[in-house]
Protein backbone atom coordinates (compact mmCIF):
# COMPACT_ATOMS: atom_id res chain seq x y z
CA UNK A 1 0.00 0.00 0.00
CA UNK A 2 3.39 2.76 0.05
CA UNK A 3 2.72 2.54 4.01
CA UNK A 4 5.72 1.99 6.50
CA UNK A 5 5.88 2.61 9.72
CA UNK A 6 7.98 5.30 11.37
CA UNK A 7 9.60 6.23 14.55
CA UNK A 8 7.70 7.42 17.41
CA UNK A 9 8.56 10.81 18.11
CA UNK A 10 10.11 9.91 21.96
CA UNK A 11 10.53 13.45 23.05
CA UNK A 12 6.73 14.38 21.95
CA UNK A 13 5.47 11.43 24.12
CA UNK A 14 7.39 12.38 27.00
CA UNK A 15 6.31 15.73 27.29
CA UNK A 16 2.66 14.70 26.49
CA UNK A 17 3.25 12.48 29.75
CA UNK A 18 4.31 15.49 31.98
CA UNK A 19 1.42 17.67 30.58
CA UNK A 20 -0.91 14.92 31.66
CA UNK A 21 0.76 14.47 34.71
CA UNK A 22 0.60 18.34 35.55
CA UNK A 23 -2.82 18.49 34.57
CA UNK A 24 -3.58 15.91 36.75
CA UNK A 25 -2.53 17.60 39.63
CA UNK A 26 -4.72 20.50 39.32
CA UNK A 27 -7.60 18.42 37.92
CA UNK A 28 -9.46 18.30 41.71
CA UNK A 29 -9.49 22.27 42.26
CA UNK A 30 -10.38 22.85 38.57
CA UNK A 31 -13.32 20.38 38.59
CA UNK A 32 -14.81 22.42 41.94
CA UNK A 33 -14.21 25.69 40.24
CA UNK A 34 -16.26 24.84 37.29
CA UNK A 35 -18.63 23.40 39.04
CA UNK A 36 -18.80 26.68 40.91
CA UNK A 37 -19.00 29.08 38.69
CA UNK A 38 -21.53 26.49 36.74
CA UNK A 39 -23.91 27.11 39.28
CA UNK A 40 -23.16 30.72 39.20
CA UNK A 41 -24.21 30.59 35.57
CA UNK A 42 -27.66 28.61 36.27
CA UNK A 43 -28.18 30.67 39.16
CA UNK A 44 -27.59 34.40 37.00
CA UNK A 45 -29.47 32.67 34.01
CA UNK A 46 -32.37 31.39 36.03
CA UNK A 47 -33.54 34.72 37.11
CA UNK A 48 -34.24 35.85 33.28
CA UNK A 49 -37.72 35.15 32.29
CA UNK A 50 -38.18 32.57 29.54
CA UNK A 51 -34.74 31.02 30.34
CA UNK A 52 -34.56 26.83 30.37
CA UNK A 53 -32.15 24.96 31.52
CA UNK A 54 -31.87 21.56 29.30
CA UNK A 55 -30.71 18.13 31.19
CA UNK A 56 -30.99 16.95 34.73
CA UNK A 57 -30.24 19.36 37.30
CA UNK A 58 -27.99 17.11 39.11
CA UNK A 59 -26.52 14.41 36.98
CA UNK A 60 -24.40 16.64 34.07
CA UNK A 61 -20.94 17.58 33.62
CA UNK A 62 -19.97 21.00 34.84
CA UNK A 63 -17.94 22.34 31.86
CA UNK A 64 -21.16 22.70 29.70
CA UNK A 65 -24.49 24.07 29.79
CA UNK A 66 -27.53 24.17 27.04
CA UNK A 67 -30.22 26.40 27.53
CA UNK A 68 -33.26 27.22 25.62
CA UNK A 69 -35.10 30.79 24.94
CA UNK A 70 -38.94 29.63 25.68
CA UNK A 71 -40.42 32.92 24.51
CA UNK A 72 -38.26 32.82 21.46
CA UNK A 73 -36.95 36.29 22.00
CA UNK A 74 -33.30 35.46 21.62
CA UNK A 75 -31.02 37.55 18.69
CA UNK A 76 -28.64 34.94 17.97
CA UNK A 77 -26.85 36.69 15.41
CA UNK A 78 -26.45 39.51 17.76
CA UNK A 79 -25.24 37.29 21.08
CA UNK A 80 -22.51 36.02 18.47
CA UNK A 81 -20.98 39.59 18.71
CA UNK A 82 -20.21 39.29 22.15
CA UNK A 83 -19.81 35.89 23.30
CA UNK A 84 -18.33 32.61 22.22
CA UNK A 85 -20.92 29.89 22.02
CA UNK A 86 -22.50 26.89 20.06
CA UNK A 87 -26.37 27.09 19.03
CA UNK A 88 -26.11 23.55 17.57
CA UNK A 89 -24.10 20.05 17.75
CA UNK A 90 -20.41 19.99 15.49
CA UNK A 91 -22.28 17.01 13.11
CA UNK A 92 -25.00 19.33 12.37
CA UNK A 93 -23.37 23.02 11.97
CA UNK A 94 -23.36 22.45 8.18
CA UNK A 95 -27.07 22.03 7.44
CA UNK A 96 -28.21 24.56 9.58
CA UNK A 97 -31.23 21.88 11.21
CA UNK A 98 -32.07 21.67 14.60
CA UNK A 99 -30.09 19.95 16.70
CA UNK A 100 -31.36 15.90 16.81
CA UNK A 101 -30.50 15.17 20.50
CA UNK A 102 -32.27 18.97 21.79
CA UNK A 103 -35.43 17.35 19.53
CA UNK A 104 -35.18 13.57 21.34
CA UNK A 105 -35.19 15.47 24.59
CA UNK A 106 -38.34 16.72 23.61
CA UNK A 107 -37.87 20.57 22.12
CA UNK A 108 -39.98 21.71 19.32
CA UNK A 109 -37.61 22.53 16.13
CA UNK A 110 -38.55 26.28 17.12
CA UNK A 111 -37.33 25.95 20.80
CA UNK A 112 -34.22 24.36 19.62
CA UNK A 113 -33.42 27.12 17.13
CA UNK A 114 -33.56 29.22 20.21
CA UNK A 115 -31.03 27.26 22.37
CA UNK A 116 -27.49 27.44 23.34
CA UNK A 117 -24.44 25.48 24.41
CA UNK A 118 -22.03 27.47 26.91
CA UNK A 119 -18.81 25.48 27.78
CA UNK A 120 -16.55 26.89 30.75
CA UNK A 121 -12.61 25.68 31.64
CA UNK A 122 -9.77 26.22 33.31
CA UNK A 123 -9.45 30.05 32.21
CA UNK A 124 -12.94 30.77 33.32
CA UNK A 125 -13.36 32.93 35.65
CA UNK A 126 -16.76 34.75 37.73
CA UNK A 127 -15.97 37.96 35.92
CA UNK A 128 -16.51 36.14 32.52
CA UNK A 129 -19.98 34.40 34.07
CA UNK A 130 -21.31 37.75 34.73
CA UNK A 131 -20.16 39.03 31.08
CA UNK A 132 -21.91 36.19 29.60
CA UNK A 133 -24.88 37.07 31.37
CA UNK A 134 -24.99 40.88 30.27
CA UNK A 135 -24.45 39.75 26.27
CA UNK A 136 -27.61 37.26 26.83
CA UNK A 137 -29.90 40.20 28.69
CA UNK A 138 -28.44 42.54 25.93
CA UNK A 139 -29.78 40.10 23.40
CA UNK A 140 -33.07 39.10 24.28
CA UNK A 141 -35.01 40.79 21.28
CA UNK A 142 -37.24 43.50 23.19
CA UNK A 143 -41.37 43.39 21.77
CA UNK A 144 -42.00 46.66 20.21
CA UNK A 145 -43.85 49.69 22.13
CA UNK A 146 -47.20 48.74 20.72
CA UNK A 147 -47.02 44.94 21.16
CA UNK A 148 -46.49 46.05 24.73
CA UNK A 149 -48.98 49.38 24.99
CA UNK A 150 -51.74 46.25 23.69
CA UNK A 151 -51.18 44.01 26.27
CA UNK A 152 -52.31 46.64 29.27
Amino acid sequence: DGLRSGTLATHQIAGMGAAFALAAEVLEEEVVEVQRLSDLLCERLAKIPGVCINGSPTQRIAHTLSFTFTHNDLDVAALGESLAFSSTSACNSAKNLPSHVLLALGLSPQAASQTIRLSLGRFTREQDIERAVDSIRASLVQPAFWAVAQAR
